[in-house]
């Protein structure tokens, strides 16, 4: 087994001062408090009822939020 570690090149995402200067325009409160309406949309046009609900990792987590204040995760 191998102990050498391959070193990545750093990637323009790798720059947290980018996501903190960033992260009010890409996600603005508005956003956060439209996710519930959002949410509620999706499971109306899919029409799930009840289950477990995966979020992907996707964004700050808002839609996560939303599904654990009403214990849908």
């Amino acid at each position: 087994m191998s102990t050498r570690q391959t070193i990545r090149r750093k990637e323009w995402f790798d720059d947290g001062a980018l996501w903190r200067d960033l992260y009010p325009f890409i996600f603005p409160e508005r956003r956060f408090a439209d996710a519930a309406e959002e949410i509620d949309k999706v499971l109306a046009l899919t029409k799930i009822k009840g289950g477990s609900v995966l979020d992907l990792c996707c964004g700050p987590g808002r839609s996560s939020i939303w599904n654990m204040q009403v214990s849908r995760m």
